[in-house]
């Protein structure tokens, strides 16, 4: 047993067998593992669709899924069960709200706090009356 003990401790300091498996290693990482993902693929990849040709980002049409969804819950005023039938139909609606909004950013089209007050006072005294 005391020779067992001693071939497997002159075996674990021995530094070729730990040179060996160290190259083993970078080597496996280097043609497996070192290849980065590209950026602009990650985001086509999670893309929801695109616009123009262009990929649009998916935190940018949740925020206009999000936009329409309050829009209906506030324009229904109470919360909506959404269905597939009803989640296909924003679905369009935030498309149709992204490409409304990029249109007016290539125009140049931007509109002002005092123009936002106007507009929510209009509303809100419309449904007061």
């Amino acid at each position: 047993m005391t020779m067992l003990i001693t071939k497997f401790h002159r075996l674990i300091q021995n530094k070729v067998l730990w040179i060996t498996f160290m190259l083993l290693v970078v080597i496996s990482f280097v043609f497996w593992g070192a290849q980065a993902p590209d950026p602009d693929e990650f985001k086509a990849q999670s893309s929801p669709g695109e616009l123009n040709g262009k990929a649009v980002p998916l935190d940018e049409f949740n925020a206009s899924l999000f936009s329409v969804y309050v829009n209906l819950t506030l324009q229904a005023r109470q919360p909506i069960r959404i269905t597939s039938e009803i989640r296909d139909e924003m679905e369009e609606i935030a498309w149709k709200r992204l490409i409304a909004l990029r249109k007016g950013r290539e125009l140049g089209i931007s509109i002002g706090k005092a123009e936002v007050q106007q507009a929510l006072q209009e509303q809100f005294s419309a449904e007061g009356s």
